[in-house]
């Protein structure tokens, strides 16, 4: 039901977007351009975190969740979806949040006198974040996955990037970094659940040759 009226939320804002932004956009706007600035974007927020640089990381963050949303919206609204856009798109979204949370947990580790609990937390959410990425990619290369995008799964993407903004705002205010670890160990459960349907054909054929 949640997933539901998020997802209706969403579709009514693109309704919108689309008879405000679409008609002042220029045509060299592609999706794909979108993309490589989002690409761009989330390398330097990587940087600026490492470095600790907050302000400006928040800023990037921002920058990059909006085009997140306006690479997809575009290539939906005006196209093309293109194999290079989904693949990239992708690439920038594992980029930003992954790095971001790995930076931060790095300056968490050097520049504090002891890490706390809330460090441990956040290591196992991305250390298992990272494990089922990789195991995604092993079994698309196998063609042992579903190809559909779950909307749990773009649920997911959406709370990890949501979950960037409590844990870099955490700097100023520690409960927030609670509440950033809170929504990104959350989001690190949908991934679990995410690809355990998407394994379905995987797990059909491990039954199939135990049977």
């Amino acid at each position: 039901m949640v997933i539901m009226n998020v997802w209706q939320m969403k579709d009514r804002f693109d309704a919108v977007m689309e008879a405000v932004l679409l008609p002042v956009l220029p045509q060299s706007v592609t999706p794909n351009l979108i993309t490589g600035v989002r690409f761009v974007a989330s390398a330097l927020v990587v940087a600026t975190v490492f470095f600790g640089w907050w302000v400006t990381s928040l800023l990037l963050v921002f920058v990059a969740g909006f085009t997140d949303w306006m690479d997809g919206w575009l290539a939906r609204a005006r196209g093309p979806m293109t194999e290079w856009g989904k693949r990239w798109d992708e690439r920038a979204d594992k980029l930003l949040v992954l790095g971001v949370v790995a930076a931060l947990l790095a300056r968490w580790y050097w520049y504090t006198e002891s890490v706390g609990w809330l460090w441990y937390v956040l290591v196992a959410a991305w250390s298992l974040t990272v494990l089922r990425d990789i195991v995604m990619v092993w079994l698309r290369k196998l063609r042992l996955s579903k190809s559909v995008v779950l909307p749990v799964a773009k649920l997911k993407t959406a709370l990890q990037l949501v979950a960037l903004v409590p844990l870099l705002s955490g700097e100023w205010w520690w409960p927030l970094q609670l509440i950033g670890v809170a929504i990104f160990g959350y989001a690190t459960a949908l991934s679990l659940y995410s690809a355990w349907v998407y394994a379905a054909p995987a797990r059909s054929q491990i039954s199939m040759r135990w049977s």
